[in-house]
Parts: C-alpha cells; structure tokens; sequence
C-alpha cells in the first residue's frame, strides 16, 4: 500500500494597506501629505506639513479611504490649472 497524500496548506499574506501618508504635488517633498477621517464630523482634511497646502472633503460615504480624498484633491488641483480639459470631456 502506498502513502496517503497530505493536504499542503497554502498560506497567503497579509493583506494589502491603503496608503495613508503621500507625496505633496505642489512642494514635491516626500511622505508629507497626511490625510484625517473624521466620520464623527463626516469630514475629510489632509495637509502637507511642509508648505502648508490643505484641502477638505465633505461629506463622506461609508467606504471612502485617505487615497480616495487624496486622488481627489489631485483631480481638483488639475481641473483648477486646466479649466478646458473639462469641456473636453463633457
């Protein structure tokens, strides 16, 4: 008789974290975006501790992350320099 096959266990790692802290657009130094969820307030700020640049997100849905306020402050920056891309797209 021959032996039984065991089961090998595949161990899978942890997940993926969403980024928290970024890099500022405007003073282009790095890691020093930070990003606060109040969901008390359903309010969204981030900051850059070097030039001081901010912006706030209001109101919050149940599953937005730092990197979503994030992209969209890098959106709206980008729609701000460059008003006829816009009614390019629409």
């Amino acid at each position: 008789m021959g032996k039984r096959k065991s089961r090998t266990v595949v161990k899978s790692g942890p997940a993926p974290k969403v980024m928290k802290v970024f890099d500022c657009p405007f003073c282009s130094h790095v890691q020093t975006i930070e990003v606060k969820m109040e969901r008390t307030k359903n309010m969204g700020t981030l900051s850059c501790r070097i030039c001081g640049a901010s912006y706030r997100k209001c109101p919050l849905m149940s599953l937005t992350k730092e990197v979503d306020i994030y992209t969209e402050w890098i959106d709206y920056c980008e729609e701000l320099n460059n008003p006829e891309s816009k009614k390019k797209r629409e």
